[in-house]
């Protein structure tokens, strides 16, 4: 069954950045020069991102994150508990097109992200993660962006001081960068 999932998500993430672009006014968008931006995450943790575009295309990222973690015995009880995650990834984003509302006009790109993290503390594990990127500029503030994503991850403990109920499992994530 998780294999199934994780293939569906493979299959929909590679759909989505081939033949997601809404209409047929695509361009190439230029980035102003701007390479580096910080931002603000949440859903998969609360973090500060730094991303790093060596391209419209390809974008490099790392950040500190704090997170909270549900943790099932073998009694079926549940504790929380919470930590720090340093966390870094790559995305590759397709070709950007306009998306055109009647208030707004916005700049999207659809794309694969790839990300490892590393949970501190006792529960010391390397979460790995693949999904589907989007991100979405409005054409009128160019200097800042919001991405959301939506993927599997798994966790693989680092010492044995637990073992995972569920060792995959779905994740979603929002950044809002500002660019510098």
């Amino acid at each position: 069954m998780k294999l199934k999932l994780l293939l569906f998500n493979l299959f929909f993430s590679i759909l989505s950045v081939s033949f997601s672009q809404e209409n047929d006014e695509s361009f190439e968008f230029n980035d102003n020069g701007k390479k580096l931006s910080i931002g603000i995450s949440i859903l998969d943790g609360f973090g500060v991102p730094v991303r790093y575009y060596l391209s419209p295309k390809h974008v490099f990222d790392i950040g500190p994150y704090y997170t909270g973690i549900v943790i099932q015995d073998a009694n079926d009880n549940y504790t929380f508990s919470t930590g720090f995650i340093l966390a870094g990834g790559f995305t590759y984003f397709g070709k950007k097109y306009i998306k055109e509302t009647r208030k707004k006009t916005k700049i999207r790109a659809n794309g694969i992200a790839m990300r490892g993290s590393f949970l501190f503390g006792d529960l010391q594990s390397f979460i790995p993660s693949f999904g589907w990127a989007r991100e979405t500029s409005r054409m009128n503030r160019l200097n800042r962006s919001f991405i959301f994503e939506l993927g599997m991850q798994g966790i693989i403990p680092i010492n044995d001081s637990f073992q995972p109920s569920y060792p995959a499992g779905i994740y979603l994530r929002c950044h809002w960068n500002f660019f510098l």
